[in-house]
């Protein structure tokens, strides 16, 4: 595995001969406002973390059955001082604001 400061995380496997492949890609997938600096295995080998510069974190979680990559929720927030917040109209979710 080898993140990338292109936004994207790259999972390799080696073929028979011994060459590398990549075999899948996750992350955004277009333009480059961010970078990846780092990323890890957490329990195992089918789930993903990853981190930018910023400390945003992104995580995936690969589906046994189908070998498919879906997005995890991750702990997100903003780097400068929240401006304001409000509760959604059904009260479940707190809504912030921020100038970044």
């Amino acid at each position: 595995m080898s993140s990338s400061f292109d936004f994207t995380v790259a999972l390799w496997v080696a073929d028979e001969a011994g060459a590398w492949t990549i075999e899948s890609t996750l992350g955004a997938l277009v333009g480059n406002k961010h970078a990846f600096f780092g990323a890890i295995f957490l329990d195992d080998i089918n789930h993903i973390l990853s981190y930018t510069y910023g400390g945003a974190m992104h995580q995936w979680l690969r589906d046994n059955e189908t070998g498919n990559w879906n997005a995890q929720l991750t702990v997100k927030g903003h780097f400068g001082p929240v401006t304001d917040l409000d509760w959604d109209q059904h009260n479940l979710s707190l809504a912030t604001t921020s100038a970044d």
